[in-house]
């Protein structure tokens, strides 16, 4: 007699999450069709990205202010026709210093963009991508890897010296004297400080640097409307 399949296992991570339970028909979207809240809308998705190019370098080992400009007039997602930011507009965002071992990408939220004639627009959050839309900028990435092999072989040389030490005075019947006590001492003491120190010069996060005219994308996560099209000066 054949055995029953075995069960989907429960999470977020089986097909069955994917259901809502106590929904009459599972395969029906609440949601409904909306028409755009005005024609002077920049919409995720259809239009939403913003090109910007870099202004200020970056540093992943503190984290701080981040300034940019976009790079090309943006135009509304339903015609394609009203010009909403124009090329130049300066852009104000931050990035994280939260780096671990082996990353590259550093992550960088935009949060304001003011245009040429002063007027600015709060963006919340909006997340910065390469040109290929990853998530992220990455440029120069710095692993320490001279630090962190310099490190090891120092604390492989403080282990063998701490391990002679303790080996005076301790064979062929020979008494341990004072001096000798002391020293033994004084060279664990000292190796095992210098090793607490080694081992924590081997956790080094990569430092990334992006440098000025990184050119990267904003990614429109929700409507930005305007009253208006952008009018440049005559």
């Amino acid at each position: 007699m054949a055995l029953p399949p075995p069960p989907l296992p429960a999470g977020p991570t089986a097909v069955g999450a994917f259901n809502r339970p106590g929904s009459p028909d599972r395969f029906r979207l609440e949601a409904e069709l909306e028409a755009p809240r005005s024609r002077y809308i920049l919409q995720p998705g259809r239009g939403g990205v913003i090109p910007a190019v870099l202004d200020s370098a970056v540093n992943s080992e503190l984290p701080g202010p981040i300034l940019g400009h976009v790079a090309v007039d943006v135009y509304d997602s339903p015609t394609g026709r009203h010009l909403l930011i124009p090329q130049g507009a300066s852009l104000f965002g931050e990035y994280a210093s939260g780096v671990v071992f082996g990353q590259s990408r550093l992550m960088v939220a935009w949060q304001r963009i003011t245009m040429p004639d002063g007027r600015t627009l709060d963006i919340g959050e909006m997340p910065g991508t390469d040109g290929l839309g990853r998530s992220g900028f990455t440029d120069l990435v710095d692993n320490h890897y001279f630090r962190i092999f310099s490190s090891a072989l120092l604390l492989s040389g403080v282990t063998a010296g701490v391990a002679m030490s303790q080996d005076v005075g301790t064979g062929n019947g020979q008494r341990v004297t004072a001096g000798s006590a002391m020293s033994q001492a004084l060279g664990q003491q000292l190796g095992q400080t210098t090793s607490q120190f080694l081992q924590k010069n081997m956790n080094i996060a990569p430092t990334l640097d992006i440098r000025p005219g990184y050119r990267f994308n904003i990614i429109v996560t929700k409507d930005l409307v305007f009253k208006g099209p952008y009018r440049r000066a005559s």
